[in-house]
């Protein structure tokens, strides 16, 4: 999962990546497959959060 505390989609997507175990290619010129499987946003609470989340998946390409 990744998080932007910018509200910015790229920005989450981009941490939910980087937090993504690494890809192993099964051959020379295997692609890596991430999909979006949830995307949302924490607002409020005592610390008045605005951040962006998104959670990935990687899937056999």
């Amino acid at each position: 999962m990744g998080s932007s505390a910018g509200m910015s989609f790229d920005e989450a997507f981009a941490d939910a990546v980087a937090n993504l175990p690494p890809f192993e290619p099964p051959f020379p010129d295997a692609m890596d497959r991430v999909d979006v499987v949830d995307t949302g946003a924490l607002f409020g609470g005592i610390a008045g959060l605005h951040h962006l989340f998104v959670r990935v998946r990687r899937v056999p390409a």
